[in-house]
C-alpha cells in the first residue's frame, strides 16, 4: 500500500467560493494520488485541464499503472460559507469520477473562530497495486 498527500489553499475573496473550493479539492486529490503512485513528474501535464478532467486523467493513469484506490480522507480547515450539503455533493462527485464508493472518500470540515487567512484543504490518499491483498 502507498500513501500520498495533497494540499490546496483557497482565498475566499476571489470568485465563486463553491467552484473555487471544488477546483482546489480536485487539485489536492490529484496531488495526493500522484504522490502515492510516485508519478509527480506527470503533474505539469494536468495544468491546463479542468478540475473534473484532472480527476479523470489521474484515474486513467492509476488504472494503467495497475493501481486501485483504497481510501481518500480530506480535511477542509477554514470558514468557506458554502451552502449546506455542498461538501457532501463534492465527495459524491469525486468518488464517482474515481469509480469508488463514497464510503471510501470522506471530507471533514473544521472551522474555529480564531482561524484567519486562506482556507486549507488537505487530502490523504491510499492506493495499492491491483494484485495486492
Amino acid at each position: 500500500m502507498k500513501v500520498g498527500l495533497g494540499l490546496a489553499f483557497i482565498n475566499q475573496s476571489t470568485g465563486d467560493v463553491s467552484s473555487t473550493t471544488f477546483a482546489a479539492l480536485c487539485s489536492a486529490v490529484v496531488d495526493a494520488l500522484l504522490g502515492a503512485a510516485g508519478l509527480n513528474h506527470l503533474r505539469p501535464e494536468f495544468g491546463f485541464l479542468s478540475p473534473v478532467d484532472k480527476i479523470k486523467q489521474i484515474e486513467l493513469k492509476l488504472y494503467y499503472q495497475g493501481f486501485s484506490l483504497v481510501n481518500m480522507d480530506c480535511t477542509i480547515e477554514g470558514e468557506l460559507n458554502l451552502k449546506p450539503g455542498v461538501v457532501n455533493d463534492f465527495a459524491r462527485q469525486i468518488a464517482d469520477l474515481l469509480f469508488i464508493s463514497p464510503d471510501h472518500f470522506t471530507i471533514k470540515s473544521y472551522w474555529f473562530e480564531k482561524m484567519t487567512g486562506p482556507a486549507r484543504i488537505q487530502v490523504i490518499a491510499s492506493i495499492k497495486k491491483s494484485d495486492e491483498i
